[in-house]
């Protein structure tokens, strides 16, 4: 079996799992049983010299030659010798298996700290960003998110990402690779589309909204599938892992925060305060004696605390008082 995973690894024909199981093979197996295997494979194998030029071959068996001459002098009893082509050859890898051994050692780790590597883009609250992955796949992200993958494996077999937080992606189109997003509790498979994932850990829910394409979410609980169509939400219960679908939605709504808004449709005054501090990086402490009850339908800003916080204000007739990231709210 040992064999078999050098040989393909020499050749270059692992995949990405195979490489990660050879890797686990060889730190467990003692440096003396992998010498003997190279040594065995130096010394036995048929060696492929067709990319080889002839007058190549032939300066490296007129330098060993040289050698073994340059040796036999000191030694007159000794008769000289001369050594056939495939002869040398093996004299020659049994030179060089020290360094083989190295260099093979070398990549094998090089491989391990590859694949542990990961990139990382994070936001803080407050934050956004905007990046473009290997494949030309566009992400924006939303404040307090994280997306993570592996350099040295993406766009290999898959396009495979790890992400929470919340992201509007433009996947770029490739039937071969496909591209797939594991978050907490579900997974996205997509080939080339565009949509807003939502999933923050600690939150009840977890929402996908489709603007365009086709995409198959996951339940990570159930295993429950769903394929999505356009304009299209689909919400994860993360108690259960049920999805339930709710179609024909305004993208303009699902995606404002690209627009630096908050579009909020009869939502109640706790949604309003939770996405405020989610948004801003404050904490936001209401003083009364009874929640306000009324829902509301509006626009807040996500660049504007101030604005957003008067808005609140008037709607709900509520004093506000700052202190640093303390923000009060109390009624009038």
């Amino acid at each position: 079996m040992m064999k078999e995973t050098d040989y393909k690894y020499r050749n270059d024909l692992l995949s990405s799992e195979e490489l990660r199981e050879a890797r686990e093979k060889v730190n467990m197996v003692s440096d003396e049983a992998l010498e003997e295997v190279m040594r065995e494979v130096w010394m036995n194998e048929e060696f492929d010299t067709a990319g080889v030029e002839e007058a190549s071959l032939q300066r490296m068996k007129a330098r060993i030659d040289a050698c073994i001459d340059q040796s036999d002098s000191l030694q007159a009893a000794a008769p000289v010798r001369r050594f056939s082509l495939a002869k040398v050859l093996r004299i020659a890898a049994t030179v060089l298996l020290p360094l083989l051994m190295l260099t093979t050692w070398y990549f094998y780790q090089e491989s391990r700290v590859a694949e542990a590597e990961q990139m990382v883009v994070s936001t803080s609250k407050g934050e956004k960003a905007h990046i473009t992955l290997p494949d030309g796949t566009s992400v924006s992200l939303n404040a307090d998110s994280r997306l993570s993958y592996v350099p040295h494996l993406y766009n290999k077999e898959e396009r495979h990402i790890s992400f929470s937080g919340e992201a509007y992606f433009k996947v770029a189109k490739d039937k071969e690779r496909p591209f797939r997003i594991d978050g907490d509790g579900l997974e996205v498979e997509v080939l080339g589309t565009a949509f807003n994932l939502r999933v923050r850990p600690g939150k009840p829910t977890s929402e996908l909204y489709l603007a365009e394409g086709s995409v198959r979410l996951t339940s990570g609980k159930t295993a429950e599938e769903v394929v999505l169509a356009p304009k299209h939400r689909a919400i994860i219960d993360c108690s259960n892992g049920h999805i339930t679908v709710v179609g024909e939605e305004d993208a303009d709504a699902a995606t404002a925060w690209l627009r630096n808004e908050m579009v909020f449709k009869d939502a109640a005054f706790p949604r309003i305060v939770e996405q405020l501090e989610e948004v801003y990086g404050v904490h936001i402490d209401y003083r009364g004696s009874k929640t306000p009850e009324d829902l509301f339908t509006g626009t807040l800003f996500t660049t504007d605390l101030m604005e957003s916080l008067k808005i609140l204000e008037k709607t709900y007739n509520l004093n506000v008082d700052i202190q640093g990231k303390e923000i009060v709210l109390s009624q009038q």
